[in-house]
């Protein structure tokens, strides 16, 4: 499936065993900034205390993505660039 079409909708992660016995939301690192990060040439250091963990994601696509990145990774050719 193309991202670029059909109809993604951003939804609330689904709990894990983890995340719920910790009693915590379940988590997941957004797609668009990981690979942003690591295509500007951050070492891994950098790239781990900058990562954006959120707790949405596209339930079309099984991928995390925060709201910012919801729009580039459904609209954009090149998201890494762009």
């Amino acid at each position: 499936m193309d991202r670029r079409k059909g109809r993604p909708f951003l939804s609330v992660c689904p709990s894990t065993e983890a995340s719920d016995s910790r009693g915590k939301k379940a988590q997941r690192q957004c797609k668009v900034c990981a690979v942003r990060g690591k295509a500007a040439g951050q070492t891994p250091a950098e790239r781990k205390n900058k990562r954006k963990l959120t707790t949405t994601w596209c339930r079309e696509c099984k991928v995390g993505l925060c709201l910012d990145g919801f729009e580039i990774y459904h609209t954009k050719l090149d998201y890494i660039n762009n």
